[in-house]
């Protein structure tokens, strides 16, 4: 996956399209042969470029840099297993399902993406996403509603009290633990509870 800058292109000559597939270019410019949409070529003009969405070069592990792939890359998934080996650059097997079609396709390029697209950012909304496999969910029970950002974050997750009274009131709070820095817009829940003892007086 590449992309010209100022002009330029990331191709020159012909190609014979039988034997050249599954490419992602930028701006092809004068070069021949490449077809957008066929082979499983991924094809930019100069009118129309595509942006493939790398990340900088980077030691990502393996024995050179190279360019992860940033999430809503159309090179996601857009390889051919049968011509990729069963590991990337960096020794990591493959091919993982980075667009949850429910079918995992290699990636064009050295580096396959790790998992799905994290959560949303807070605050962006709208599309609903598949957090990071690395996500944790915690319940905590605490006598005190613990305080939060504006944005509802906490620095630390609270401990669980080590004993309730019969009488005493306390919060039972949902904790959702990301693994990077994107955090969760929204999360369903489905907390059922006796309510012989229980009685809920507030959800927030």
């Amino acid at each position: 996956g590449n992309i010209g800058f100022l002009g330029n292109p990331d191709l020159g000559g012909d190609y014979v399209t039988l034997t050249s597939f599954n490419n992602l270019v930028g701006d092809i410019g004068a070069a021949t042969g490449l077809t957008d949409g066929v082979n499983g070529n991924i094809i930019g003009t100069l009118a129309a470029p595509i942006d493939p969405k790398l990340g900088i070069l980077l030691d990502n592990g393996g024995p050179t840099k190279t360019h992860s792939l940033l999430f809503g890359s159309q090179a996601i998934d857009a390889g051919l297993n049968g011509s990729a080996p069963p590991v990337d650059q960096r020794g990591d097997v493959r091919p993982v399902d980075g667009d949850l079609s429910g079918t995992a396709t290699v990636d064009i390029g050295a580096v396959e993406l790790d998992g799905p697209p994290p959560a949303p950012l807070f605050g962006t909304g709208g599309d609903s996403s598949v957090a990071d496999e690395n996500t944790n969910i915690q319940i905590s029970v605490v006598k005190q509603k613990t305080v939060v950002s504006s944005n509802g974050h906490t620095a630390a997750l609270p401990g669980n009290e080590d004993w309730i009274q019969e009488w005493d009131s306390f919060w039972v709070e949902v904790w959702v633990d990301t693994a990077s820095g994107f955090g969760i817009s929204d999360v369903l829940t489905d907390i059922a509870y006796n309510t012989t003892y229980f009685s809920a007086t507030s959800v927030e």
